[in-house]
């Protein structure tokens, strides 16, 4: 059994469990019925023995049993390789070791390899939350055609200690709140249909940071969203993690992307610039250069005076953060995300 504490997921989502007590009845009267659809989760991994182990065992212990898991690894130098032997019993369980371009590339040669209906990718950092998948195979027998479909994520520190939920998670996105950047689609709480995510070919291998933001466009062009107000999935913030601080690399991955978004004519150039902008200054912000970062937020108000009062509140957030420091700053966000979390679940009762 997973060696992993969900005491807090659990006590949040057991108010949501009425909702789904139905369909999962239904889903287990039917669980030797092969109209249920295969989940394919694919890890990309590349040393990171310390963690890998309970990404792999929130996979298999699922309750939810027809699924196929694929570890990607690009030749780790670590543990890695000796855990995933324990593994191989379990046929469920695949995996490769060899050298490969990244991430990106790791989670195509996933893609090519399988076989199921539903698609995830699960960094080999982040664990699924117990029961996720049978909500997300709730959700996509009832959806009315092939969806996204999204639920929550939570931050984990190094030793699982619970950091609130994900920033800016949105119950009704749409594409046009995709590409404005306000809101985000929690990356390991997000599955989709496999044949969509071929037909817009995969994973873009020039990306590096901005890969999930360019694959949730191109879906969502296409296919419609659908939300589950359920915890998915957790995603861990440590010193090695591609965390969601914002880097000039990154802002370049989303100027190329939302650059490729206004030639197939779904934002116009007003837009994309002015989302542009507002990560540079949120970049600047977060280093301390507060004279540079106040020189893009004025451009992204003299390109797109509709993103004033968000300018104003990115200032005054990206500020506090700076002079609190980092670990004040999540301390602070944590406690408030908490409070938000307990008027909610009171709000439900009543």
């Amino acid at each position: 059994m997973l060696n992993f504490c969900y005491q807090h997921q659990v006590k949040i989502n057991s108010n949501l469990e009425a909702s789904y007590l139905m369909s999962e009845y239904d889903l287990l009267k039917a669980k030797t019925n092969l109209s249920l659809p295969l989940v394919s989760i694919i890890t990309p991994s590349y040393n990171q023995g310390k963690f890998i182990r309970k990404t792999i065992e929130s996979v298999l212990t699922q309750n939810y049993e027809k699924i196929e898991y694929w570890v990607i690894d690009g030749g780790s130098t670590d543990e890695t390789i000796s855990i995933l032997k324990e593994y191989e019993s379990d046929s469920r369980f695949h995996w490769i070791s060899e050298s490969d371009r990244g991430q990106s590339d790791a989670i195509n040669k996933g893609l090519a390899r399988i076989k199921g209906e539903i698609f995830s990718w699960l960094n080999s950092d982040d664990v699924l939350v117990q029961n996720a998948l049978f909500k997300v195979v709730s959700a996509w027998m009832e959806a009315e055609q092939p969806s996204i479909i999204y639920g929550l994520a939570r931050f984990i520190d190094e030793c699982d200690n619970d950091l609130g939920l994900c920033p800016r998670q949105c119950p009704d996105m749409t594409l046009e709140k995709i590409i404005a950047w306000k809101y985000h689609l929690p990356q390991p709480a997000v599955f989709a249909p496999v044949e969509s995510v071929r037909e817009v070919g995969g994973i873009d291998l020039s990306l590096h940071y901005a890969m999930d933001f360019d694959l949730w466009i191109k879906l969502a062009e296409k296919i419609p969203l659908k939300h589950i107000s359920y915890n998915l999935a957790l995603f861990r913030l440590h010193s090695a993690s591609k965390t969601f601080t914002i880097t000039t690399s990154l802002v370049n991955d989303i100027a190329e992307v939302l650059s490729r978004a206004k030639k197939r004519g779904i934002l116009d150039d007003k837009q994309a610039q002015s989302c542009v902008n507002l990560l540079s200054a949120k970049m600047y912000m977060e280093i301390g250069n507060f004279s540079k970062a106040l020189v893009k937020l004025k451009s992204a108000v003299m390109i797109n005076p509709s993103v004033t009062l968000e300018s104003a509140t990115l200032l005054v957030r990206c500020v506090t953060r700076f002079l609190m420091g980092e670990k004040k700053w999540f301390q602070l966000r944590s406690s408030i995300m908490k409070f938000f979390e307990a008027s909610t679940n009171l709000n439900n009762n009543y």
